[in-house]
């Protein structure tokens, strides 16, 4: 069945595109570390990404990653492309590993527009949560990416991180800023962990008052952030559920495209593509793009009943206790 025409179609707030589920690191609290014995490596086939990309001119914005390193697959910088001709909005989020001199140059001048790294401290702890992607690795990706902007005098992509706010790493959060100096980093997001996929996961989640401390911090360090350029940011878990309708994933206006062509409303939800039988309690799965496109699926019964439950309170089970519905 084709798409729906665009002027009454579905239209979303962006795309998340999980074009790998490989990686080249093994971060201590990521899923495909702690489920690596019956976790699937795959790229997104060439297929399945063309048949989405009619789909482009319903979004502003479609982020090119999932549970993998995005730059492990090897038409990524094609797909980045096709994001581009469509006229949207790209980014993507990397563990910096592969980002050597060329890849640097390649990504300064591709027109991506956002490239954030990911970091889970600032000294040894994060290079205890992050193994195989250490610290000063990490900021040399970035630096490179800085200085292969300035030589082609391009304004992206824009550098951003993603930081990981762990229990172990409340002390260090202050040493934030002087860190990222001289990285070109413009904007700093701080989450917590809410997928706690292990027992000894347990002890790195912010208790209620730590999540208070954390936050007096962030805003003493935003400050100092702001004054050397950079913008910081933050998504802390609450003690209580938010509204009904409230999701931080933003579940009424994006969805999921994983490895495999299912679509999900989340990354966590997406994580039945990637871990098989042991995930299968906690599938939601809409349709596949393979079998239909992608705004088909978005106006199916099934898929709108769930967005409506979230109106109503009447979530689908997975969704009732998810942190994520706590996160402001």
């Amino acid at each position: 069945m084709p798409s729906l025409p665009l002027f009454f179609g579905p239209r979303w707030d962006w795309l998340q595109l999980e074009v790998t589920s490989r990686c080249n690191a093994a971060c201590g609290y990521c899923p495909r570390t702690v489920y690596r014995e019956s976790w699937r490596s795959r790229d997104m086939d060439w297929d399945t990404f063309q048949r989405l990309v009619p789909e482009f001119r319903r979004t502003s914005m479609v982020h090119l990653q999932g549970w993998g390193e995005p730059l492990l697959h090897p038409r990524f910088f094609d797909m980045l492309a096709a994001v581009k001709r469509a006229g949207v909005w790209a980014g993507t989020t990397s563990n910096g590993l592969l980002i050597d001199e060329d890849t640097a140059a390649r990504l300064a001048a591709s027109g991506l527009d956002m490239l954030a790294v990911s970091l889970a401290g600032t000294g040894e702890d994060h290079d205890r949560a992050r193994a195989g992607a250490g610290l000063e690795a990490t900021l040399a990706a970035l630096r490179r990416v800085d200085q292969a902007k300035q030589r082609l005098g391009s304004a992206t992509p824009a550098l951003h991180v993603a930081f990981m706010l762990l229990r172990s790493g409340l002390p260090g959060l202050r040493r934030l800023p002087g860190l990222l100096a001289g990285t070109g980093v413009g904007q700093v997001v701080v989450s917590s962990l809410d997928y706690v996929c292990s027992e000894e996961l347990a002890g790195e989640v912010l208790t209620p008052a730590q999540v208070l401390e954390a936050e007096d911090n962030l805003r003493k360090t935003a400050q100092e952030a702001a004054a050397q350029g950079l913008a910081l940011s933050w998504l802390l878990p609450r003690e209580q559920a938010g509204s009904a309708e409230f999701c931080s994933e933003n579940v009424d206006r994006a969805l999921v495209v994983a490895v495999d062509g299912a679509v999900h409303p989340c990354v966590s939800a997406s994580l039945a593509a990637n871990r098989g039988a042991a995930a299968s309690a906690e599938a939601l799965v809409f349709g596949s793009v393979r079998e239909k496109t992608l705004s088909d699926i978005w106006v199916s019964k099934e898929y709108k009943a769930f967005r409506k439950s979230f109106g109503s309170g009447d979530r689908p089970l997975v969704c009732r206790s998810c942190p994520k519905l706590r996160v402001a």
